[in-house]
């Protein structure tokens, strides 16, 4: 009577069993843990609209990977028609480091320019809300703005991240400034003029404000150590 009785609930055991594993894969699908030191990428496969030609990542509900980034903690996300591309780890900058950035999506740069001014006025907060980039006509390219040290979620499709030294002037020293981008010089001058407020050449933002320009700087750099964007300004 045991065995008939164990052998006529079976297959209910077997169809409960199959649900529940197949409950808890359409969780994992649903449910995303991100890790403390790292960003999940999204991607949206259907349902969606079309990305503007040239665009790189999607923002307002467009097919493709999208704009926003999961940041640390457990997310919601709307699967079958989201998935997680992939994980990264946070960009880690040195407190002797700056990261240089380079935006493979925006705006186009202007004519002769080398260097991707920052018209987003950081928006972003240093690169770390692409959608707001994006949506406030950040510029691709070389940026002006650098990272400081500190661990930054940096949306790996939208922008590439190079980490460089800062430059140390020792004591009695002192080190000249040239400019690779900017306004061209004042007919029959050698030197740039001085321009205040740039904080050492570590603010490029104010330099181009103000009509920073090419070739040299008079006002020079003292001793110390300096954060400036070593590809815009050579020592």
């Amino acid at each position: 009577m045991n065995n008939i009785d164990i052998f006529s609930i079976l297959p209910a055991l077997i169809v409960g069993f199959v649900l529940l594993i197949v409950l808890l894969l359409i969780l994992r699908r649903i449910f995303v843990n991100v890790g403390a030191r790292e960003i999940a990428i999204k991607e949206r496969r259907y349902m969606g609209r079309r990305m503007p030609p040239g665009r790189v990542v999607a923002t307002e509900g467009e097919v493709g990977i999208q704009a926003e980034v999961l940041k640390p903690g457990l997310h919601l996300i709307k699967y079958p028609f989201e998935r997680i591309v992939r994980k990264v780890p946070l960009i880690e900058i040195g407190a002797d480091e700056l990261g240089i950035v380079e935006a493979v999506d925006g705006e186009p740069m202007m004519p002769g320019r080398i260097f991707a001014p920052d018209r987003a006025q950081n928006a972003h907060n240093n690169f770390q809300d692409p959608i707001a980039f994006i949506k406030q006509g950040g510029v691709k390219g070389i940026q002006l703005r650098t990272l400081p040290p500190g661990l930054w979620p940096i949306h790996p499709y939208l922008f590439r991240v190079s980490v460089g030294k800062t430059t140390v002037i020792p004591q009695g020293k002192v080190g000249i400034v040239t400019a690779a981008d900017g306004a061209p010089l004042d007919a029959g001058r050698l030197l740039a003029k001085a321009i205040e407020g740039h904080l050492s050449f570590q603010n490029a933002e104010t330099l181009r404000c103000h009509g920073d320009q090419r070739k040299p700087d008079r006002s020079g750099r003292s001793s110390g150590r300096c954060a400036a964007e070593s590809r815009r300004l050579r020592r």
